[in-house]
């Protein structure tokens, strides 16, 4: 169990994985829909961002677009933008009940510029499963003297970075 994904009465031990993966292919099904993602990269952890472990990842073999992990000694944003990436994180697995959780979740391709969801999710027939999501926080570098300012949001802006919408041609 993953100590980045807090988590009061958990269930059994595999449910905040299979939460976690719960979480992530809503995201993948709601984004890879129009080609404008090639790429995307899973991290665990929202202060200090991990890679999920190898076990974990094995569950998104052979995804397409294709799914890596998202390792931050290495994040690489030019990268990222360049082969049209983006990371999506959960932050932390909040149970409810044994058969409820809210999630916390992001998405960004720069740090700085990013968007925060909460995500609430059930189980149903012995499957995870993804009830509705929410945008939470918009993060922006670029309002003033490159500091980070957080704001609420109700909707999430289709549009993560600028950069990225011009080298993608969308």
């Amino acid at each position: 169990m993953s100590p980045i994904l807090v988590a009061e009465a958990i269930p059994n031990a595999g449910d905040e994985q299979d939460v976690a993966e719960a979480v992530f292919r809503y995201e993948l099904r709601q984004l890879s829909s129009g080609n404008r993602w090639k790429v995307f990269y899973l991290a665990i952890g929202l202060e200090n961002p991990s890679a999920p472990s190898d076990e974990f990842m094995n569950r998104f073999g052979g995804q397409q677009p294709i799914v890596k992990r998202f390792i931050g000694s290495e994040y690489n944003s030019e990268q990222i933008v360049k082969e049209h990436g983006l990371v999506l994180g959960v932050g932390g697995v909040k149970w409810k009940s044994k058969t409820e959780a809210e999630v916390d979740g992001y998405r960004f391709v720069v740090p700085g510029e990013a968007q925060g969801f909460r995500f609430e999710v059930k189980r149903e027939k012995d499957e995870w499963i993804v009830k509705s999501s929410i945008a939470t926080w918009v993060a922006s570098a670029a309002l003033t003297n490159n500091s980070i300012q957080w704001t609420r949001s109700k909707r999430a802006p289709q549009i993560l970075h600028p950069m990225l919408v011009a080298n993608a041609g969308c």
